[in-house]
C-alpha cells in the first residue's frame, strides 16, 4: 500500500527479505518494474509502466466533453441516441466536441434558421460550474452572432407518445456577439435552508446537475460555426469509478470496492431500499432511488441506509447529495408524486477503513465510523423543536478540509414513506489519494518454508512508502 503526497511517480525495485526460522537462512525476491503489470490494481488510479508504477492526480476541474465516450446513459426518446444530435449538417456535429477548435460544426446555409441548432450528451449527469462556447473567427467560418445556450439534467418528462426533456435557458449574448469564447456560469437558485455541520446553506450555489446541452441560433449570420463545447465539472466524482454491481455485471472499468444499501438487511420490517448502485450512477433520469420506512426501533433496522466502500483510502474535501424534496425540488417526473418524502433529517458517517469490534458487519461492515455531519431539514410538525418553516432543501453540498476516506455511510433514521433520491456525487481533493493497493498472485518460494520475518525496500519518492 503506497501513501502518496505530492509526487506523481513511484518506482517499485523492491526487494523482499524472507528469513526463516531455521537456519535463519535468507531469500531475496526482487521484482523488475514490468513484473508489477500482472498484479491486481485499480487500472487508471495506478498504472505500470516498464520504469516503474505511477498513481493518478486529481484536480478540482475538468472539461466534462473530453472523455464522453467513456461514460454512457439512458437514451431518452431522441434524447441520448446519439452523442451529438443536429438537423442540420449532422454529418459534422462531432466536431465540437473533438477537442480541436481548428474543426467546426457548420449548419447548412440553405437550411432554414429553425434547423440551426445541436446538441450534446455528456453521457452522464455532471456537476459542473460553466459551460464554455468556442466559436472559430476566421474566413468562411465566424462566431454566431445571435444564440442561445440551454442545459438539461437529463429527467425525462413523460406525456403523450413522446419523451422528452426539460432544458433551461443558460445564456445568451445581450448584443450582437462577436467574441471567439463566450463563458456562461451555471448554477442552482431557489434552495431553501436546513442545518448542519460543513454544509453550504445559501440559497444560491455556483453549480448545476447537467447532462444536456443545447446550442441553439436566435438569428443567420453568414459563415456561423462553433468549434467547441466544453464543459467545467467541479471535480472529480469517485463514485464514478466505485465497483457497483451494475458495473461489474457488465465489465465497465471500476476501481474495486462495492456499495450495498438497507434493502440487503433481511429482516420483517426493516426499511428497504432500492439496489445498491442507482445512486452511484450518474444517471438522473430513470434509475431512482426509493426508500421505504418502518417501525424498528434502532436506525439499524427502522431506517434506511446506505455504505459506499471505494475500496481504497482517498482524500476527500466534498460531498454533494441530491435527493427529490416533495414540494420543492424542480423535478418533472410526471409519475409517481406521491412517493416523493420531505426528507426530514439524515446524516453522513465516514471511514478511512479503521477496524471495529462493535460495528454491525451487515450494516456498517467491521469498520469504525466518524460522523460527517447530522443534517435538520425541517419537520413536517410545527411542535417538533427542529420545525423552521423556511427549511426544506433538496441539493446538499458539503465542503471540508481534505480527509481521509475509504467508506461513506449515509442514514435516514426516520423515515417518511416511500422518498426518492436521485444522485451522491463524492469528490476527491486535489492531489494523490492517501493509499492505493496493488496485489500479486501467489508467490512461489520453491517449497514450504517457516518465516520469521519479511522486510522489502523499494525505491519511493519522498514522502510515500510501502506496507
Amino acid at each position: 500500500m503506497n501513501r502518496l503526497a505530492n509526487r506523481l511517480r513511484l518506482i517499485f525495485l523492491p526487494s523482499v527479505l524472507l528469513v526463516s526460522s531455521v537456519g535463519l537462512e535468507a531469500q531475496d525476491i526482487v521484482f523488475d518494474p514490468g513484473d508489477f503489470a500482472g498484479w491486481n490494481h485499480p487500472k487508471g488510479l495506478v498504472n505500470v509502466t516498464a520504469t516503474g508504477v505511477s498513481v493518478r492526480r486529481f484536480d478540482k476541474t475538468f472539461n466534462a466533453v473530453a472523455d464522453i465516450d467513456a461514460h454512457s446513459s439512458v437514451a431518452i426518446g431522441d434524447f441520448g441516441a446519439r452523442t451529438v444530435r443536429a438537423p442540420s449538417n449532422q454529418a459534422h456535429g462531432d466536431r465540437i466536441r473533438d477537442q480541436n477548435p481548428t474543426t467546426w460544426w457548420k449548419p447548412d446555409a440553405a437550411d432554414p434558421l429553425q434547423l440551426w441548432w445541436i446538441e450534446l450528451d455528456l453521457g452522464r449527469a455532471v456537476v459542473a460550474d460553466k459551460v464554455r462556447i468556442i466559436f472559430p473567427d476566421e474566413e468562411g467560418a465566424r462566431p454566431f452572432s445571435f444564440f442561445s445556450v440551454y442545459t438539461s439534467p437529463g429527467i425525462p418528462v413523460f406525456g403523450g407518445s413522446a419523451k422528452r426533456v426539460v432544458y433551461t435557458r443558460l445564456g445568451r449574448p445581450i448584443n450582437n456577439n462577436t467574441a471567439r469564447i463566450v463563458e456562461l456560469d451555471l448554477q442552482t437558485t431557489g434552495l431553501r435552508g436546513a442545518a448542519g455541520a460543513h454544509l453550504d446553506t445559501s440559497s444560491t450555489m455556483p453549480f448545476d446537475i447537467i447532462r444536456f446541452i443545447r446550442f441553439e441560433a436566435a438569428g443567420a449570420t453568414p459563415d456561423a460555426a462553433l468549434a467547441e463545447i466544453e464543459v467545467d465539472g467541479v471535480g472529480f466524482n469517485l463514485p464514478s469509478m466505485g465497483a457497483t454491481p451494475t458495473r461489474l455485471e457488465k465489465g465497465d472499468p471500476n476501481w474495486g470496492g462495492t456499495t450495498w444499501t438497507s434493502k440487503d438487511r433481511d429482516c420483517e420490517g426493516c426499511g428497504k431500499g432500492s439496489g445498491a448502485d442507482e445512486m452511484l450512477d450518474e444517471d438522473v433520469g430513470f434509475r431512482t432511488w426509493t426508500i421505504e420506512g418502518s417501525d424498528k426501533g434502532d436506525w439499524r433496522d427502522s431506517g434506511v441506509w446506505q455504505v459506499v466502500d471505494f475500496g481504497n483510502v482517498f482524500r476527500v474535501d466534498r460531498v454533494i447529495f441530491f435527493p427529490v424534496v416533495s414540494g420543492r425540488s424542480p423535478i418533472l417526473y410526471g409519475y409517481e408524486r406521491d412517493k416523493q418524502g420531505s426528507w426530514t433529517n439524515f446524516d453522513l458517517l465516514v471511514s478511512a477503513g479503521t477496524a471495529s469490534n462493535s460495528a454491525d458487519p451487515v450494516v456498517e461492515g467491521p469498520f469504525h465510523y466518524d460522523i460527517l455531519s447530522e443534517v435538520v431539514n425541517g419537520t413536517s410538525s410545527s411542535s417538533d423543536p427542529r420545525f423552521k418553516p423556511n427549511f426544506g432543501r433538496f441539493l446538499f453540498d458539503f465542503n471540508f478540509e481534505p480527509m481521509d476516506m475509504r467508506l461513506l455511510l449515509w442514514r435516514v433514521t426516520t423515515v417518511p414513506q416511500f422518498s426518492r433520491a436521485l444522485q451522491l456525487f463524492v469528490f476527491h481533493a486535489e492531489g494523490y489519494p492517501a493509499q492505493v493497493e496493488l496485489q500479486s498472485e501467489d508467490i512461489s518460494l520453491g517449497g514450504a518454508l517457516s518465516i520469521r520475518r519479511v522486510e522489502w525496500d523499494a525505491d519511493v519518492p519522498p514522502g510515500t512508502s510501502i506496507e
